[in-house]
């Protein structure tokens, strides 16, 4: 699994506590931000970034990857207040 929650990716941006919870296989550079990952609960290998990570160990069928089948109650309640708080976001920027 990744080493810390505080990693960053090439442009400086901080990659989420999903990252964590995985490894990265592969990237693929042509993408854009879409990796071959491991999932380091039920062991699902899928390509995705973070919405597709986060999506796996929520359940959300709308991500197109199965759900994780182990994923730890206290990892799903970080990844929930996460999600929340991006459709937060989301909606200010819009009233805006």
């Amino acid at each position: 699994m990744l080493q810390s929650s505080r990693a960053t990716f090439g442009m400086g941006k901080e990659k989420g506590p999903e990252w964590t919870e995985v490894t990265i296989l592969q990237e693929l550079e042509k993408a854009g931000g879409n990796f071959q990952v491991k999932c380091g609960h039920c062991e699902l290998v899928f390509w995705g970034g973070a919405t597709r990570i986060r999506g796996h160990f929520l359940g959300q069928v709308a991500c197109g990857v199965k759900k994780c089948t182990k994923c730890p109650q206290a990892l799903k309640k970080q990844l929930k207040d996460i999600d929340q708080a991006k459709r937060e976001q989301e909606t200010q920027k819009r009233k805006v």
